[in-house]
């Protein structure tokens, strides 16, 4: 067998793990929906997948890791939508509090979701936010202090600041606390934090209250 062929199967072997996991974490998906985190088993999940379940734990060996792989599939998932709604939004600010509207407008229209998103941020997996929205916030923190709209300078404050209060929503509109302009509210008070000029927080949360994923 030459070197060639066994790179070539090599490459097939990656193709079928990956595509095996997607499946895993798809199936997951579903039955996270179906019967909520705590109640969902893995058995339920390499059943609704169609494998065995030793091939589900050659990929998760825990429900931890599982939710991991979901909740990072999902974040992935959002960052894409979130870049692709707020694209023709100019302002750091309004980008901003788009973002964070659509979160907690999210929420209250599929708490399944918002319930995976908070276990991840829970689990602190490998970051609360995950890192490719890390990164997002050092880019709009970066973008807001050029355009001259944010005093904050530092980015780990800043990511405290939006995740806490943003997951505290969640969890406040999955109790049914919240009133509806509470997003609104929510953004606003954000960008007040970050040094957003007052009037120009006040506009730029108003894009909170209809913001939608």
């Amino acid at each position: 067998m030459n070197s060639h062929t066994i790179m070539e199967r090599a490459e097939i072997g990656r193709r079928k793990r990956r595509k095996t996991r997607a499946i895993l974490v798809d199936a997951a998906m579903r039955v996270f929906a179906e019967k909520g985190l705590e109640a969902a088993t893995n058995a339920e999940v390499f059943s609704e997948a169609g494998v065995s379940r030793g091939t589900f734990y050659n990929y998760f060996e825990t429900k931890e890791d599982l939710l991991k792989a979901v909740a990072s599939e999902l974040v992935d998932q959002l960052n894409d939508q979130i870049d692709s709604y707020t694209e023709e939004i100019s302002g750091t600010p309004e980008r901003l509090a788009w973002t964070f509207g659509s979160f907690l407008n999210r929420t209250k229209a599929d708490p399944v979701w918002a319930r995976v998103i908070l276990s991840i941020a829970a689990m602190n997996f490998p970051h609360p936010v995950g890192a490719s929205t890390g990164a997002n916030i050092a880019r709009d923190m970066q973008a807001g202090r050029d355009q001259g709209l944010f005093t904050l300078e530092d980015d780990e404050v800043a990511i405290n600041i939006m995740v806490g209060t943003v997951t505290q929503a969640m969890h406040s509109t999955l109790a049914g606390r919240t009133g509806p302009d509470h997003a609104y509210h929510v953004a606003k008070s954000i960008l007040l934090a970050l040094g957003t000029p007052e009037a120009r927080a006040t506009e730029a949360a108003k894009l909170a209250r209809q913001a939608d994923l």
